[in-house]
């Protein structure tokens, strides 16, 4: 007896030794970039904060609802950098298309804006039905002194065009640059 549990023992961890470990798949947020052509056409410039994001995406896995209330990180999928500066390159890249003007960062220069934009992002993740949900908040303020600004709030939703996380990641990406 004895030795049919140390052979069962000894099989469970050579089984174990045996397996392969999971591989960790990393997920990149990109827009894709301006046509090189378009350099010298900006008319103003504005200035893009640091994008905030919740605690609870400001982490290295990619997060799922599972319930009501109830989230989950995923372990093996991950995001390659910080999800807030992957919005940041998205959200110049996408600004510098749609309104053609040149939006400066804390890590680019560029002329004097005279429009700040900030950014909070409240929720931006998928759940077990492939929906993604995208809330946020932006912000823009005049450089002047003693101007007022103006704040808007979205809530956007969206399926997923197939299962699991790459097609999570681009209806991110996708809400993010609606």
């Amino acid at each position: 007896m004895k030795q049919a549990m140390t052979l069962f023992v000894l099989t469970a961890l050579l089984q174990a030794c045996a397996s392969t470990a999971p591989v960790t798949n990393e997920y990149l947020l990109r827009a894709p970039t301006l046509p090189e052509n378009t350099a010298g056409t900006f008319h103003s410039s504005v200035t893009l904060g640091p994008i905030w994001v919740a605690p609870y995406l400001d982490r290295g896995g990619i997060v799922i609802e599972t319930s009501a209330h109830q989230i989950a990180e995923a372990r093996y999928e991950q995001w390659a950098e910080p999800l807030a500066a992957a919005l940041q390159r998205v959200l110049q890249v996408e600004i510098e298309r749609s309104a053609r003007v040149r939006v400066n960062t804390a890590s680019t220069s560029g002329p004097e804006s005279e429009l700040s934009i900030d950014v909070r992002v409240y929720q931006l993740h998928g759940d077990l039905n492939g929906k993604v949900k995208l809330v946020a908040e932006w912000s823009l303020q005049p450089t002047g002194a003693g101007d007022e600004g103006s704040s808007y709030q979205f809530s956007r939703s969206a399926a997923t065009t197939a299962e699991g996380y790459p097609a999570l990641v681009e209806t991110q990406l996708n809400l993010a640059t609606q």
